[in-house]
């Protein structure tokens, strides 16, 4: 009865994934030895460990096997495979010495032995190579780029990332020993290559241009914001923000960004950006003057096609030795259909023909639906139910005055719904 009962009711297994899953177990941090060889034991029984010899023990020899690979003490593990435990020796005896390993870590004397160590110093500190610049007593030595007294070296100098305000070169602040007032710096300065899109020295237009721009230094856009964090000065890079008159374009087959100045009677470019583009340059004796400085002599002119969209002209663009924006004169703009101007008679009389259509069209609506053009109609017969939770508190909103000059057209649309029969005066309190 209760091997028929132990068949019909046996759980069906995979015996690969048996066996897999067997090999897999391991004795836990918190799982005593005797739980972990329960564990083993009730894991083989998927696995029909057996063969048709009437004295094979491939069953013990799998279990003891698993034990020794899975178990957390290597004590247990060393003594199996020295002595070569059967499966009767390895749950008695490992028993045993989990036990006593267990005991003997209770009674282990708590003694401190004192090592002495030797502990390197600082790399270089002693050596005579090593020449550290002298204090004195009373004075504090301030870094020559940042003019900090916390500055760690000029590899990790904050000032050699920023540009001085005073004579707009990098690699110092404003006020430090290496700035000079001449534009002089006794550091190189450093090219970034995105220097570029980054940074708007000029904008450039000819003599006749009555273009308000500014020069070089107010033109000027900081890369580097400086902060003080914890006592020394760090420097944070500005994101750049997109400018709404820049566009892109194509010069030569190139694309490139340049801005719509529709105040510049010529377009201008710097000389690396053109030679970035490789644009075959031509010699010119151009001279151009920048709004409110000297006059600036050009280093070639190219004369090509500009391309914007589906739109292509043929333009001259002037070169300069300064890292300027690249510009587009309205001349040029106009034609590539970058902007367009409408003359007062074209704007006056669309406003003309757009009023005539909607009085028109208002007329046929009056004359087609009467009804609906005397007032405002009412919902007859049914009674709107507004769905409120009870549940929820009510919370007196505050009252914000209208502003001043706004009162008369607030009085004004407040009576226009009271004559339309839209809302009512009510003094009560609201629910």
């Amino acid at each position: 009865m209760v091997i028929k009962f132990s068949t019909r009711f046996s759980l069906s297994c995979n015996k690969t994934l048996a066996n897999y899953k067997f090999r897999k177990l391991t004795q836990g941090k918190e799982e005593s030895f005797d739980q972990f060889v329960i564990r083993v034991k009730r894991e083989s029984t998927n696995c029909k460990f057996a063969c048709n010899n009437a004295t094979c023990d491939i069953q013990d020899i799998m279990i003891r096997d698993q034990i020794i690979f899975g178990t957390v003490s290597d004590d247990i593990r060393r003594n199996a495979l020295h002595e070569e435990w059967g499966m009767a020796d390895l749950v008695a005896k490992g028993r045993s010495l989990e036990a006593a390993t267990a005991g003997a870590s209770k009674i282990k004397p708590d003694i401190k032995v004192e090592s002495e160590q030797v502990y390197r110093t600082k790399p270089r500190k002693y050596s005579r190579k090593f020449s550290r610049p002298s204090k004195e007593v009373g004075s504090t030595h301030k870094c020559n780029t940042c003019n900090s007294s916390r500055c760690k070296g000029e590899k990790v100098c904050p000032g050699r990332k920023v540009s001085c305000y005073k004579c707009n070169l990098k690699g110092h602040y404003q006020g430090s020993k290496a700035c000079k007032s001449n534009g002089k710096t006794n550091r190189t300065e450093r090219k970034d290559s995105d220097d570029e899109t980054a940074t708007s020295t000029e904008s450039y237009s000819s003599s006749e241009s009555e273009d308000n721009s500014k020069t070089s230094k107010s033109r000027r856009v900081k890369k580097y914001l400086v902060r003080r964090v914890g006592g020394a000065r760090k420097a944070y890079k500005l994101k750049s923000k997109k400018n709404k008159y820049e566009v892109n374009i194509a010069i030569n087959g190139q694309h490139t960004q340049a801005y719509a100045d529709t105040g510049a009677d010529i377009c201008v470019m710097s000389k690396s950006k053109a030679s970035k583009l490789k644009l075959p340059l031509s010699k010119t004796k151009m001279k151009i003057l920048p709004y409110g400085s000297k006059s600036k002599t050009c280093k070639g002119v190219y004369i090509g096609t500009i391309m914007y969209g589906d739109h292509v002209t043929n333009a001259a663009i002037y070169v300069v030795k300064d890292n300027v924006e690249t510009l587009l004169s309205g001349k040029v703009c106009e034609e590539l259909q970058i902007i367009k101007f409408l003359d007062d008679q074209r704007v006056n009389h669309l406003q003309v023909d757009e009023e005539e259509e909607e009085t028109i069209h208002q007329k046929s609506l009056r004359e087609k639906f009467p009804e609906l053009f005397k007032r405002i109609g009412l919902l007859k017969n049914h009674q709107v139910k507004f769905h409120v939770d009870p549940t929820v508190k009510p919370i007196v909103q505050s009252q914000r005055p209208i502003p001043f000059h706004l009162r008369s057209k607030f009085n004004k649309a407040i009576d226009k719904l009271v004559t339309q029969d839209m809302v009512e005066e009510h003094s009560r309190p609201s629910p």
